[in-house]
């Protein structure tokens, strides 16, 4: 072989390495092995893995754009740790999107496909439930959510959507241990018979009621 090949190679074993690293770390935090403030230790991490210590930096790099690592100079990387208020904000983020792509679809016809893969998750999400996979049951409802983004047929809409999926799972998980979750399934099983009687109004009041969390509104802040 080659030295070009032999580089090649080793690119490619590194960058799997990275992969797998960053996959098994955001399945710790995102499952709670690694909980909210976590500190993250390269090294422990490379021991626990069994790979070098480049490719857990490079999987925390990754990680850190996703939002759910921190990183600074004094106390190095770790799992990110939100306020009330983050929470907020992040829920209020998310259902700006939703009604502004909701109300699009539901202009252009796009709406009926939604349901119908609204519904599809919906069931899954209930299936959930029965078995309590709490991990599953939170994948699924933001998944649910995403379907509006998807209806809309806009990439870089759903590019955003996406690049912050995971930290609306954290807020979800959050949420949803201090609420029931059956709350949850009937909300969005409101929301979604409303959206197939196309009464648009009062699903997007629906939507608000399902992101507007209680526990999420910092003092002095209305939802609405």
């Amino acid at each position: 072989m080659g030295r070009s090949q032999q580089e090649k190679g080793d690119a490619a074993m590194l960058q799997n390495k990275k992969e797998q690293a960053y996959e098994i770390i955001k399945r710790k935090i995102l499952s709670e092995e690694y909980p909210l403030g976590f500190r993250l230790n390269i090294g422990q991490l490379s021991t626990e893995l069994g790979v070098s210590n480049s490719p857990i930096r490079e999987a925390l790099n990754l990680l850190e754009k996703e939002g759910l690592v921190v990183n600074s100079v004094n106390s190095g990387p770790r799992v990110v740790d939100m306020s009330e208020q983050d929470w907020f904000e992040l829920a209020q983020t998310r259902f700006f999107w939703t009604i502004s792509a909701y109300r699009f679809c539901a202009t252009l016809g796009y709406d009926e496909a939604m349901c119908e893969d609204m519904e599809q998750v919906l069931a899954q999400q209930k299936r959930a439930y029965e078995e309590k996979d709490m991990f599953q049951f939170t994948h699924l409802a933001n998944l649910f959510d995403r379907c509006i983004i998807v209806a809309t047929r806009n990439k870089w809409l759903l590019k955003q959507y996406d690049a912050m999926f995971s930290l609306a799972f954290l807020g979800t998980l959050y949420a949803l241990k201090r609420e029931d979750p059956e709350i949850d399934i009937r909300q969005h099983e409101n929301i979604l018979s409303l959206m197939r009687q196309k009464r648009v109004r009062d699903a997007v009041d629906a939507l608000a009621e399902h992101y507007y969390k209680p526990m999420w509104t910092p003092e002095g802040m209305v939802p609405g």
